[in-house]
């Protein structure tokens, strides 16, 4: 349950929502979609309110890669990625010559051409993510929400996936995680949910501090840096008691 919860995001930044477990983020995503129907309040994209639009209208405007989303069907991952380019087309349309040089870039992107011609339900769960990725950034769409998507991926791709979400040009990103550092050092705006309100809301650097990490996660961190200068957030153990 959500309680009074407000953002807005301009597009070309990347807003961290952060949160203990049952803190509203998965709920957040889903009404940032249209899953779920506020009993107050809207939710506008570009000034127009999300509930107005249709389907077809919404796949143009806002992708989404979600938790344990789950298929039925032995699509490949081409296949899968392909049909995210259903609504840039007529209906009935036959994909086009730039339908399929995206889902090769999107492929691309999510270091997922490997993957392409495996079918979907034979996956890991980290490769899973990868091609529900590449179907998001193939829609081409000016906002994406992820939840939680690098929840099963390896070491190297949630850096790779880190980097990409980051370089994304004009495109608004709502990403749902865990780790505190990856906040820190790819997102432009953190957002932190505790019992379904806002807990605090800014800039990675004034926002992820040891103090509030004790405070809404019950552990203990440090702030270091890098040799590049780069800032990091190290959880270094668990509070005894909050």
């Amino acid at each position: 349950m959500l309680h009074d919860v407000s953002l807005a995001l301009d597009r070309g930044r990347v807003l961290g929502v952060l949160g203990p477990n049952g803190a509203g983020k998965s709920t957040l995503a889903r009404v940032l979609l249209g899953l779920l129907t506020p009993e107050r309040g809207e939710v506008r994209i570009d000034g127009q309110a999300l509930a107005t639009l249709s389907i077809r209208d919404r796949s143009r405007q806002i992708a989404a890669v979600l938790q344990s989303e789950q298929s039925a069907f032995a699509f490949t991952v081409r296949e899968l990625v392909l049909f995210a380019r259903e609504a840039k087309r007529a209906p009935f349309a036959a994909p086009s010559a730039e339908d399929f040089a995206a889902v090769e870039r999107a492929l691309g992107a999510a270091d997922a051409l490997s993957l392409a011609e495996r079918p979907l339900n034979a996956l890991s769960g980290g490769e899973k993510q990868r091609a529900l990725l590449a179907r998001a950034l193939a829609q081409e769409t000016p906002y994406l929400v992820l939840d939680e998507p690098t929840a099963f991926m390896d070491l190297r791709h949630q850096q790779v996936f880190a980097a990409l979400v980051r370089s994304l040009p004009g495109v608004a990103v709502i990403w749902i995680l865990h780790d505190p550092d990856l906040a820190l050092r790819y997102c432009t705006d953190v957002l932190v949910l505790e019992n379904g309100h806002t807990a605090v809301a800014g800039r990675p650097a004034d926002v992820l501090t040891p103090e509030l990490l004790a405070s809404v996660f019950g552990v203990t961190a440090e702030r270091t840096e890098d040799r590049s200068g780069a800032q990091h957030l190290l959880v270094t153990g668990v509070l005894q008691s909050r």
